[in-house]
C-alpha cells in the first residue's frame, strides 16, 4: 500500500511537472503582431487637377496571390521572400490598400467625394479608379517597392479616361516590420499623387 501511494505521489509529481513545462513553452510563444496601413505620417503634395471633380470612387484593388494572405511578406532578395507568421495585417491587405488610399486622396482633394467600393448604385461616383498590383513588399533596413497599374475610368460606364504604370520604391529606415509597414504607407502617398496627376 506504501509502495502504490509512492508510485502515486511521483506520477503526480511527473503529471504536475509535464503541465508546467507545457504551459512554460505556451507562455514563451511571441504574440502576434497586428500591421495597417496609415495616411497619418505621409506628407500631402500640392498637386491638383486643373479642373473640379465632383466625386471618385476607389477600387477594386487586385493583389497577386502572393499578397493574398495575413502575414506580412518580407523580401529577402530579388528571387525570395519570406511570409511572417508572427507579423501579419490587421484587415485583409485588398481592404487596407483602398482605404489607405483613399484617405491620401481625399487629402489632397478636400471638396471631392472620396469612395470606397462597394457603393450603393446611386452614390456611384463620376470617376473611378482601380488598381491591379503586382509587387508590394520590403526588404528590412533596405527597399520597400509598389509596382503595378492604375486606370481611372467613368464609374457609371467602365469607359477608360486614363491609364499609367507604377514603380514606387522607398527606403526603409530599419530592420524591423514597422519600418517596412511605415515606407508601404508613404508609398500609397506617392501613388495618390500619380493618380492626382493623372486627374490633370
Amino acid at each position: 500500500m506504501k509502495q502504490f501511494m509512492r508510485v502515486s505521489r511521483v506520477a503526480r509529481g511527473v503529471g504536475l511537472l509535464m503541465l508546467l513545462t507545457l504551459l512554460a513553452a505556451c507562455s514563451g510563444s511571441p504574440p502576434t503582431i497586428y500591421h495597417t496601413l496609415s495616411s497619418g505620417s505621409a506628407p500631402v503634395s500640392s498637386v491638383k487637377p486643373t479642373k473640379p471633380v465632383p466625386s471618385l470612387g476607389v477600387g477594386p484593388v487586385h493583389v497577386p496571390s502572393l499578397l493574398d494572405r495575413q502575414g506580412v511578406v518580407l523580401r529577402k532578395d530579388e528571387y525570395s521572400v519570406e511570409v511572417s507568421e508572427l507579423h501579419q495585417w490587421g484587415g485583409e491587405l485588398e481592404d487596407e490598400f483602398v482605404s489607405t488610399l483613399a484617405q491620401h486622396l481625399q487629402m489632397r482633394l478636400p471638396d471631392t467625394q472620396v469612395r470606397t467600393v462597394p457603393w450603393e448604385l446611386e452614390q456611384t461616383p463620376l470617376y473611378q479608379v482601380t488598381i491591379t498590383v503586382a509587387q508590394f513588399d520590403g526588404m528590412p533596413a533596405g527597399k520597400a517597392r509598389l509596382r503595378g497599374r492604375w486606370q481611372l475610368q467613368y464609374a457609371k460606364t467602365g469607359r477608360g479616361v486614363r491609364a499609367s504604370l507604377f514603380n514606387l520604391e522607398r527606403q526603409v529606415n530599419d530592420e524591423s516590420v514597422e519600418a517596412i509597414v511605415r515606407a508601404q504607407s508613404h508609398l500609397l502617398s506617392e501613388l495618390a499623387d500619380q493618380i492626382i496627376d493623372g486627374l490633370r
